[in-house]
């Protein structure tokens, strides 16, 4: 039962002529029929022209409620020119990994939901683990175990201080940038040397 479904969205200093040509050649790029090859000089000049502009774009509150227990969240994406690279300097690596764009989250969740989403991302696992060794598991008892699970899976993330404990529920912030992860100030190691 979803209610109260809401979302707003901002974006500033977006070239318009530079993401219509980015919009262009990626879709141009994705129809080559090589799954592996490089993103072509098009697109990366493109998504170079457009950043440069120095874009930023938040997407949020988006805010519902799902059997009357709320669920808020905003993500932003920043851009930091003074960290692009000459063109000559940049990939897609770089751009992940070199401090231009940084990338932000922000979400509050009641308790019920947090619950409730976890048992049900629990039980896929529980099922597909099931199925893996061979063994027929029915919804209800995966639902079973994936509750018990869930409920340690939610306490070990606050533990770890990747979810903070609120009065209604639990709030997380996180951001990527410079190839670093942190989850409420906590560094997230992403193994990616």
């Amino acid at each position: 039962n979803l209610t109260g479904f809401d979302v707003a969205a901002n974006a500033t200093e977006v070239d318009l002529d530079a993401f219509s040509t980015y919009y262009s050649a990626a879709q141009a790029n994705m129809v080559q029929s090589d799954s592996v090859a490089p993103v072509n000089l098009e697109v990366e000049d493109a998504l170079y022209t457009l950043l440069a502009a120095g874009p930023t774009a938040e997407i949020g509150p988006v805010s519902f409620n799902w059997n009357d227990e709320p669920f808020n969240a905003t993500l932003r994406i920043l851009v930091d020119t003074a960290a692009l690279p000459p063109r000559d300097s940049f990939t897609l690596l770089t751009l992940m990994f070199g401090g231009t764009v940084a990338i932000e989250l922000s979400l509050e969740v009641s308790e019920p939901l947090a619950k409730m989403l976890a048992t049900r991302g629990m039980a896929f696992q529980v099922r597909r683990g099931a199925a893996e060794q061979g063994m027929e598991m029915s919804a209800e008892d995966a639902e079973a175990i994936a509750a018990s699970r869930a409920a340690v899976a939610l306490a070990g993330l606050v533990a770890q201080g990747m979810l903070d404990s609120t009065d209604v529920g639990y709030a997380s912030e996180a951001r990527f940038s410079n190839g670093t992860l942190t989850v409420n100030d906590n560094v997230v190691p992403l193994g990616i040397p």
